[in-house]
């Protein structure tokens, strides 16, 4: 199901596009959220762009003409980059559509990043004006669309230096004082962290940790 049908600007131009099938194209580069759009989302995609620039926010927006075949290699490609937030973005519902199959893909390939889908809801649909079906159901270039992209770049960026500050306050703590912290399985695991260099593999378990060598090495409790 879509939204609309219809004349669309030609934002395309701006950018020396040529369709390509199957091809994806970079309009837009940028390191905090990665958008990968079709169709009339690409255009709400730009317009993204231009308002997270407000909350200093740099944004790449990925255009994929085509979902089958799907652009593989490159949207592989710009999912990897560390630190970004991919969100695609679809004029379809979010069930069965590009949301799903970028999801996928990134599955398959093993590729480790965060992901949120803007789409339509799987539901039957209002009927209205264009302008009133927009406010309702175009997440992406609502304000409250900018915020939520905003948010989760903000704790995504707080997530990274907790995990990093983390990393080496966990590097120079002693392994005798986290033997007499913790005992079995638990003081494994926290030593194998110190030693580690790969911080993913235990960033689930990083709060408690963080927590209790904290309150250790400042004597809080």
């Amino acid at each position: 199901m879509r939204l609309l049908r219809g004349k669309v600007p030609l934002v395309l131009d701006k950018y020396d596009y040529q369709f390509e099938l199957g091809k994806a194209k970079l309009l837009e580069d940028g390191n905090d959220v990665l958008i990968i759009s079709s169709g009339l989302m690409t255009m709400r995609a730009l317009e993204a762009v231009e308002k997270l620039r407000a909350d200093n926010i740099s944004a790449a927006v990925l255009h994929a003409p085509t979902i089958k075949p799907l652009d593989e290699k490159t949207i592989v490609a710009q999912a990897s980059k560390p630190g970004r937030l991919v969100v695609t973005a679809e004029n379809h519902t979010s069930v069965g559509g590009l949301g799903e199959a970028v999801a996928a893909l990134l599955m398959r390939k093993g590729v480790r990043c965060e992901l949120d889908t803007v789409g339509l809801p799987d539901e039957f649909l209002l009927a209205g004006a264009l302008p009133t079906l927009h406010d309702r159901y175009g997440h992406l270039h609502r304000e409250d669309g900018r915020k939520k992209l905003s948010i989760a770049c903000v704790n995504r960026f707080r997530r990274r230096v907790l995990r990093r500050r983390f990393s080496a306050f966990v590097r120079g703590f002693p392994v005798e004082a986290l033997n007499g912290l913790f005992r079995g399985r638990l003081a494994r695991s926290a030593i194998a962290a110190s030693h580690r260099q790969d911080g993913e593999q235990w960033f689930v378990s990083r709060r408690i940790l963080f927590g209790r060598f904290y309150a250790a090495r400042h004597k809080i409790c």
